[in-house]
């Protein structure tokens, strides 16, 4: 599948391993803003992961899991891939997640915002 996936995937994207699975991402090279929940992070596109009893496509809020390597239409994946480019992909997302939901590298995490707040009154309690 991996295979597929490079003959096909448009040049901008770029191959990555997160989380032990490998998946492919806008780097920031291509998308400085990176991904709005953790901009530190690329702007994922897809992922592909080998479970125990399945392998897994995800594409962001949808996902295929296959039994075996056998039950993925190859022919299909290369066609979805090869017909997804970058930029298109980075307007679709930028339709879809307004500016004020996108972080920037300099926003805290609300939590661990809180959790500082609650150190500095502990702090100043003792």
């Amino acid at each position: 599948m991996r295979t597929v996936i490079l003959e096909n995937i448009d040049t901008p994207f770029a191959e990555v391993v997160q989380n032990s699975a490998i998946g492919y991402v806008v780097p920031h090279s291509v998308y400085p803003a990176g991904y709005h929940c953790d901009p530190s992070q690329p702007l994922p596109f897809a992922g592909i992961a080998a479970q125990k009893h399945h392998i897994g496509l995800d594409m962001g809020k949808s996902g295929v899991r296959v039994k075996t390597l056998d039950d993925v239409p190859l022919d299909v994946v290369g066609k979805l891939f090869k017909r997804v480019k970058a930029k298109k992909f980075i307007a679709l997302y930028e339709a879809a997640v307004p500016p004020s939901a996108r972080k920037t590298a300099k926003t805290e995490n609300p939590t661990a915002t809180k959790k500082t707040a609650a150190k500095k009154r502990v702090a100043k309690r003792t």
